[in-house]
């Protein structure tokens, strides 16, 4: 069973190599920030929300797999999670 590596790359196993660190584009929309890493038309996408709760700030870093412009509406995992494969 393979997995997408947090940064969006299909990795065979879990001892592959991580991928590229580097943003490709990155969206600010609101409290939430958007960064994918790859031009694919199915790609990996990390969601940073921002919160504030009286004085207490939260950040939340999150992952999902699917095109850029679905970014909004994509179903995200914490990014310490692996991602199945998305159905073709």
């Amino acid at each position: 069973m393979g997995y997408f590596d947090r940064w969006g790359n299909w990795q065979g196993d879990l001892m592959s190599a991580p991928g590229r660190t580097v943003p490709y584009i990155v969206s600010e929309e609101g409290n939430v920030i958007y960064i994918c890493y790859d031009n694919k038309p199915i790609r990996g996408i990390k969601r940073i929300t921002k919160t504030q709760s009286g004085a207490i700030k939260t950040t939340t870093i999150e992952i999902a797999v699917g095109a850029w412009d679905d970014r909004a509406t994509l179903n995200y995992v914490p990014v310490n999670e692996a991602i199945p494969e998305p159905e073709a």
